[in-house]
């Protein structure tokens, strides 16, 4: 080979080199910029919920979760999926909720978020109570619960009866505004059954007096025999996994914008504005049901993208804190 060529093309394969590596490092630059100016739009939940942190990747068009990746970006990117929901609210897309994958050999074997539809009395009889914040509150607990702890879960949730034959297929099942729930009479007997065979039932979003003394004459029809009790702050569900701190109190997002921490078109609160969490106990002192009077869990649930300051006061702080600790109770108890 010609002396001179040769030197001609060291010097240009090194030149090649050199700007490879200049423009794969702009490029990295790049993007750290843009994640940067990303998270600091977007609430982030790891100041308090961070057991675990994974990265969203894509597979076959839908966004999954990376168990061992320690990537931070992941609490960010699931902040999107209810900017959707911001002003006048347009209907739940499911393809803009991530979803995963759930292993064939286990699809029995994952906890699902049941929530149980109801019959209601008066206007709301034809249905709408026990839809309340659905679907969205359902997803996003979903991919929380998924995304922080290791419990394997069905990202799509289920809607039952409590009539259903599959009810006693899961350990736990939610209700929502149960201000007016009215049980037929097989309702009340199946979820006697139901709780007394081990099953748990966590109740939302109920406020002010009247509405408790309707909730309570419910429960006294499933449990006449028995009293609740409520439940004090030193309660496993305040502090198995995450300890609660400050009000366990969770005003609707509707509520908060007017600046108040209780939903008062439920009624007169007369004079008792506080949070109660009511317990129904079997022979054995296994909490069956939880009923979470003057709070919207949920809320803090199905909102959680729609306000930076709401996000960080009530569901990051309250909601999924909660949330956690009692699923992860009724599935150690």
């Amino acid at each position: 080979m010609n002396p001179i060529n040769g030197s001609l093309n060291t010097i240009r394969n090194r030149l090649w080199t050199r700007c490879t590596v200049v423009i794969g490092f702009a490029v990295l630059i790049q993007i750290a910029f843009n994640l940067s100016n990303h998270l600091l739009t977007v609430p982030t939940s790891s100041q308090v919920l961070v057991p675990a942190q994974k990265s969203e990747v894509k597979n076959g068009g839908r966004s999954e979760f990376n168990p061992v990746s320690n990537n931070s970006t992941g609490h960010a990117g699931l902040q999107d999926f209810s900017r959707q929901q911001r002003g006048q609210r347009s209907a739940s897309d499911r393809a803009s909720y991530p979803t995963w994958e759930i292993d064939s050999q286990f699809k029995d074997d994952v906890f699902t978020f049941v929530r149980i539809q109801y019959d209601s009395t008066g206007r709301a009889r034809r249905g709408g109570q026990w839809s309340n914040d659905y679907p969205d509150c359902d997803w996003n607990f979903s991919v929380r619960l998924h995304e922080l702890t290791s419990i394997k879960v069905d990202p799509n949730g289920k809607v039952i009866r409590l009539t259903d034959q599959t009810l006693f297929d899961h350990p736990f099942i939610y209700f929502s505004n149960i201000n007016r729930m009215s049980l037929s009479e097989s309702e009340v007997v199946s979820l006697r059954k139901y709780l007394l065979k081990g099953g748990f039932m966590m109740a939302d979003d109920f406020w002010a007096p009247e509405s408790w003394k309707h909730v309570y004459r419910e429960m006294k029809r499933v449990f006449p025999e028995l009293e609740p009790r409520e439940l004090s702050r030193d309660h496993e569900i305040f502090n198995i996994v995450y300890e609660i701190q400050g009000t366990p109190q969770v005003p609707s997002i509707f509520a908060w914008n007017q600046g108040s921490t209780f939903e008062y078109w439920h009624g007169d609160p007369k004079g008792d504005e506080a949070p109660h969490f009511w317990g129904f106990f079997d022979k054995n002192d296994r909490l069956m049901a939880l009923l979470c009077h003057n709070n919207d869990i949920g809320d803090g649930w199905e909102r959680e993208g729609e306000n930076k300051e709401y996000f960080k006061t009530y569901s990051e702080r309250v909601s999924y804190p909660l949330g956690i600790n009692i699923v992860t109770y009724v599935m150690t108890h």
